[in-house]
């Protein structure tokens, strides 16, 4: 649900952006063309110039043409080959979103550190979680096969034990019991 919301935030941002581009685009056009009236009104006033004048200037005019259109119709940069990347994205348990730029060992000692009180620290402290690809449930995270690419979103799941210390899923609208041993040990929802 949250990286939905953000995916909407997103692409309303895409939007509003490029809607401000089309407006400055017309904006500029608008006074280029005011300009180069009051320009031709000043000319008219003065008196005739030569043709040594007039035609740079009329070609300077289509050549400044010919770059605003190349300039609004050329795509943005793709961000996939640049610097400017969509960060790996970690979901913990409780719905907190983090940039994530660690190697596993590291990662963990992030999360060990974020949970070192308040909710969850006993599971963490117990080894309870585990971090998996968000569009993969199936693909859980480990050291072994760690490899945090731009764009990617993980989620962290706990398992937190019940009143009579049956195991429930925690996240937000799961109401599951039922797991399943996952490879690396641990346990994963069933749903």
């Amino acid at each position: 649900m949250l990286s939905t919301t953000l995916g909407n935030l997103q692409l309303q941002n895409h939007t509003i952006t490029s809607n401000v581009a089309t407006v400055r685009g017309r904006v500029e056009e608008d006074i280029h063309i005011r300009s180069t009236a009051a320009v031709i009104g000043i000319l008219g006033k003065v008196g005739r110039l030569s043709p040594l004048a007039v035609i740079p200037y009329a070609k300077i005019n289509e050549i400044y043409k010919i770059l605003l259109f190349l300039r609004s119709n050329l795509p943005g940069p793709d961000t996939r080959h640049t610097y400017f990347q969509e960060p790996t994205r970690l979901e913990v348990a409780y719905g907190r979103i983090w940039p994530v730029e660690y190697d596993f060992a590291m990662m963990e000692g992030v999360l060990r550190g974020k949970f070192w009180k308040g909710l969850g620290k006993r599971l963490v402290e117990r080894d309870m979680w585990q971090l998996f690809e968000t569009s993969n449930g199936q693909s859980v995270l480990s050291a072994s096969n760690w490899w945090p690419l731009p764009g990617l979103e993980i989620t962290m799941a706990m398992m937190v034990p019940g009143r009579d210390n049956s195991l429930s899923c925690p996240r937000l609208n799961c109401l599951s019991n039922s797991f399943n041993d996952t490879l690396g040990g641990g346990k994963r929802c069933a749903t």
